[in-house]
């Protein structure tokens, strides 16, 4: 925290008055909160006058965290689903942690949101 805080002292001496830490899984945006509550809770943050929020989301390259594959998990393999799969009820699992942490009143977007087709 000691890089960090001398970082955000000079972030605040040049005018930054709000940084965004980023959240890109369940368990990353878990830590961000912690670590922006931690934050406020200091003396730095009184010292350097940089206020810190975080995301929530699950970035694509942490998707397979949140869901497993079709194949190995008795889907169909073509791509359909339905409301009992093993893939839906694993991503249900994580849909109200992720309304939990949205809720953290230092939470100030939710992303990354959407499929994206160019990961694997």
């Amino acid at each position: 925290a000691g890089d960090v805080a001398a970082v955000l002292a000079r972030a605040g001496a040049a005018g930054v008055r709000a940084v965004v830490v980023t959240g890109t899984s369940v368990e990353g945006s878990r830590r961000a909160l912690k670590f922006v509550d931690e934050w406020h809770a200091g003396e730095e943050q009184k010292d350097a006058g940089v206020a810190l929020f975080a995301t929530v989301g699950v970035h694509p390259h942490d998707a397979k965290s949140c869901v497993v594959n079709h194949n190995s998990s008795g889907g169909t393999g073509d791509g359909e689903t339905s409301e009992d799969t093993p893939e839906i009820q694993l991503l249900d699992s994580f849909l109200p942690t992720l309304r939990e942490l949205a809720a953290h009143p230092r939470c100030v977007a939710i992303g990354e949101c959407g499929l994206d087709f160019d990961r694997n």
